[in-house]
């Protein structure tokens, strides 16, 4: 889930709901989509269209010979794509804590990426990110972490020892993926009895969503 997919332009969307009129203009401008988390066909990939406001999305379903490209949040941490956004950009909050946030886990083995505006933008190269932008990041956790240790991982990344004062203001919005699906880290960090973990065939209550993978 999360990977961009950069499409052919004759590319055919396939939605339950009528194509919106903004959907047409949209991909003959940037012809990308994101794989959402959907039960998914044999040969067809669930995805969704970004609109030009953050209210405009669309749901719909590709073939996967009309795909040219795909992008993965780890793979822009990997390719380390902020740095070919133009310089001004690196003003918006979100993108410089990124920044910060790549320095910190760069000695480490976590597997993660941006996703949300952040990462659609260094991905496709439309600027769609804003100053009050969250900070979307997907962490890959097949194995089990602790309310403890999410606890710890969750305030290095908001401590001033580790991320600069200039990005404190910036919401952070840290998803787990596990096989079965993603929950919130925040949500897991506090310890509740249970957490809503997000499947393809829709969100559940668990308290253990690592079991529930297997």
């Amino acid at each position: 889930m999360h990977d961009l997919l950069k499409i052919h332009g004759n590319a055919v969307l396939r939605g339950e709901q009528p194509v919106p009129a903004w959907v047409t203009t949209t991909m003959r401008k940037n012809p990308w989509v994101v794989v959402r988390r959907a039960e998914q066909m044999a040969g067809n990939i669930p995805v969704g269209v970004r609109g030009p406001e953050r209210h405009l999305r669309w749901a719909a379903s590709i073939s996967t010979e009309d795909v040219i490209a795909r992008v993965s949040p780890e793979q822009l941490v990997a390719d380390q794509a902020w740095y070919n956004l133009p310089e001004e950009r690196w003003n918006i909050p979100a993108i410089g804590m990124l920044q910060q946030v790549a320095e910190l886990w760069s000695r480490t083995e976590r597997i993660w990426g941006p996703g949300g505006s952040i990462g659609f933008e260094l991905a496709t190269g439309q600027e769609v990110a804003r100053p009050e932008s969250d900070l979307d990041l997907i962490l890959r956790l097949p194995e089990r972490l602790t309310p403890e240790q999410a606890t710890e991982l969750l305030a290095k990344l908001t401590s001033p020892l580790s991320i600069s004062d200039k990005w404190s203001g910036v919401r952070l919005d840290l998803q787990a993926e596990t096989a079965a699906g993603s929950f919130s880290l925040a949500e897991w960090a506090r310890g509740g009895s249970q957490v809503m973990l997000k499947t393809c065939s829709g969100p559940i209550l668990t308290n253990d969503p690592w079991e529930i993978s297997k």
